[in-house]
């Protein structure tokens, strides 16, 4: 919804008050410190990141609100088949940086809009980590009761801030 009125030429509907992300990656890959690691998205991330850098919906006086985790370091030098072992490999090809910390799948060095209400939590992604407890995996993850109540809150009081700053401009 926001997108396509944007790319149109559009302000976003009314009705789209935040944009909230959970261990969502927004950066490609420097390329040009790691030649070999390749966007994984086939390009989507950077144009994403070129053309809608940072929180750019904040100009439509929406919140804007990235969550992400430094729960799992990564660890190439980790058994085969443990979470730091996945985290490595992972994180390598989102950011070039297998030795990074993260949620198991997104290193929070990719995690944070420039310009968002930041927010870390010890937590771990929706997609299981190779190895990883199942249960605990799922009592931690960002939509989780406990994980939700976490953010939650911070997410009301950036839409409040944003729609003050609206009425301040208009």
């Amino acid at each position: 919804v926001v997108g396509d009125a944007e790319w149109m030429g559009e302000a976003p509907s009314e009705m789209v008050r935040a944009l909230v992300t959970l261990g969502a990656p927004h950066f490609p890959p420097p390329t040009e410190l790691y030649p070999e690691v390749k966007d994984m998205t086939q390009g989507a991330l950077t144009y994403t990141h070129q053309t809608f850098p940072g929180a750019h919906v904040k100009k439509f006086g929406m919140a804007c609100v990235s969550v992400g985790s430094g729960l799992i370091q990564g660890d190439e030098e980790a058994e085969r088949g443990t979470p730091g072992r996945s985290a490595f490999a992972s994180y390598k090809m989102v950011c070039g940086v297998g030795s990074s910390a993260g949620d198991g799948v997104v290193p929070l060095s990719a995690c944070h809009l420039e310009g968002a209400e930041e927010i870390t939590i010890p937590c771990y992604h929706s997609i299981s980590p190779v190895g990883g407890p199942y249960e605990e995996i799922r009592g931690a993850w960002y939509g989780s009761d406990s994980i939700v109540d976490e953010w939650l809150d911070r997410l009301w009081v950036s839409m409040g801030e944003a729609s003050a700053a609206v009425k301040d401009v208009a």
